[in-house]
């Protein structure tokens, strides 16, 4: 019964106030954004692109705004030595995009190990976040951060001929 009102609370706590509220093009347009995009693609070779989560449809529905991070699995394979999860890699065998709010959905790599990889990310989210390196009128509304809310296979990649599935291989 007690964790009703401390519900409530966080519930409330969520709600875009009407001065932090961005449209899709003022946040396309931000400079953290613009930023964030860039450090994160050179940090993570593997990353290739960043997007808004949903387009930006819901972008003043919470005080985080969702990212999708748009990933080449096959280099972070390369990069982690994990596989990749069969079902990912028939969908990019099919030619379909793939995605997982969580990056062990879609690599073969135990929850926990992932979440290692995805702190990583977020710690760089929120650095960008409060960097003094960036002029508080550029940045996001305090109040508003960036969060990761999905990982997707970068669109019409292909299996490259040097990727070899090791844990398929050695089962054969």
């Amino acid at each position: 019964m007690k964790l009703l009102p401390l519900l409530l609370l966080f519930v409330v706590d969520m709600a875009v106030k009407a001065q932090d509220m961005l449209t899709y093009e003022q946040l396309i347009d931000n400079y953290e954004y613009k930023v964030t995009k860039k450090i994160l693609i050179r940090e993570y070779p593997w990353i290739k692109d960043v997007t808004l989560t949903d387009d930006g449809e819901k972008v003043n529905e919470y005080n985080l705004i969702f990212i999708t991070l748009h990933i080449n699995p096959f280099e972070l394979s390369d990069v982690t030595g994990w596989s990749i999860a069969k079902w990912a890699f028939n969908d990019i065998k099919n030619g379909i995009t793939y995605w997982s709010p969580y990056l062990s959905t879609l690599m073969n790599v135990p929850y926990e190990e992932a979440m290692i990889t995805t702190n990583e990310i977020d710690d760089t989210l929120k650095s960008i976040h409060t960097s003094s390196a960036i002029p508080q009128e550029l940045r996001l509304p305090t109040t508003r951060k960036l969060s990761i809310g999905r990982f997707s296979t970068q669109e019409g990649i292909t299996i490259p001929t040097s990727y070899v599935d090791w844990v398929k291989t050695l089962k054969d």
